[in-house]
């Protein structure tokens, strides 16, 4: 019977643009077009209609990995409803540009009306499309919670390559390929971003991994401990051997029933749950090396969750 062990550790100027039109600009040769419209909206007991909701870009930013992101906002318009406002988001939108040609983008639904979302990239639809309503894909509502959510995926123009890399829709190398799905499945079931898949910080994680072995590779479960003073959060677990991406995220993905949304707490363990769904992480890189006593996976992430007193979302 294999034996696993798993622990988690506690690390501890925006450019505002805001846009008339939902056309993001400054990717390259690649045409980006988001629209949103509100449906069946009430303004003073009145019905109001549907209109399109106005953009607001917030943040573009690089993360060490290579990747590019750009943050944003979708809001009904004061000419359009009288509780209009750019400080009232109905939809929250992040942009993620992998460095491998991946392009995501995120849709958050914060109002209370129903929102019809499309995009185009280059005058294409979205390769895959995943949440909305089950009825209508196109639509966000908070009607259901895993109706709040919708995520369009494409390829962008990119001529970058990591030889490091096994593919663009696993970018870990083996045996770690697919960890980075993982989280994000546990992620989006909530709702939650995804994660991207950073190389500075699995170098990070792998040399964690790799001094354990060196160190205490004669002990049970190669000596697990975290380092003392960390960059990133971490979540560590170990076995006597047979772990896979899956089941390491899914081991740390089974302690959501010992966590309390409603008053923050934990009923046991269930710190590396909470850390696999922090809403403010945004990367993460793992490592894995193996010993006579079976083998060690670390996890780290930026930035680092499980700051006491705050929800993970």
């Amino acid at each position: 019977m294999q034996i696993y062990r798993f622990m988690s550790f506690l690390c501890a100027s925006l450019l505002v643009l805001p846009l008339h039109a939902a056309t993001i600009s400054g990717l390259s040769s690649d045409n980006l077009e988001i629209n949103a419209t509100i449906l069946g909206t009430l303004d003073e007991g009145r019905s109001s209609g549907d209109f399109a909701l106005q953009w607001n870009e917030v943040r573009r930013a690089s993360t060490p990995g290579g990747d590019s992101v750009i943050a944003g906002y979708f809001y009904a318009s004061s000419n359009d409803v009288s509780w209009g406002s750019e400080f009232n988001p109905e939809v929250y939108v992040k942009i993620w540009f992998s460095q491998y040609g991946d392009l995501n983008l995120n849709f958050f639904h914060v109002g209370l009306f129903d929102i019809q979302i499309s995009s185009q990239l280059n005058g294409e639809l979205a390769l895959q499309t995943e949440g909305g309503r089950s009825d209508n894909q196109n639509l966000i509502s908070i009607q259901q919670a895993d109706w709040r959510y919708l995520r369009h995926d494409y390829r962008w123009n990119t001529n970058s390559t990591d030889s490091n890399t096994a593919s663009s829709s696993n970018p870990e190398p083996e045996p770690l390929a697919g960890i980075t799905a993982a989280h994000n499945e546990v992620r989006r079931a909530l709702g939650i971003a995804d994660l991207s898949w950073s190389t500075e910080i699995a170098a990070y994680a792998q040399e964690w991994a790799d001094y354990l072995v060196a160190n205490y590779g004669n002990q049970a479960f190669c000596g697990m401990q975290h380092r003392t003073a960390g960059a990133y959060g971490e979540n560590l677990a170990a076995g006597g051997g047979g772990l896979t991406a899956a089941s390491v995220v899914n081991l740390w993905a089974n302690e959501a029933q010992n966590y309390n949304y409603s008053n923050n707490s934990c009923n046991g363990v269930c710190g590396h749950y909470t850390q696999v769904i922090w809403s403010k992480t945004t990367e993460l890189g793992c490592g894995m090396a193996q010993c006579a006593g079976g083998e060690v996976w670390v996890c780290n992430y930026n930035p680092p969750g499980n700051y006491s007193g705050q929800r993970p979302y």
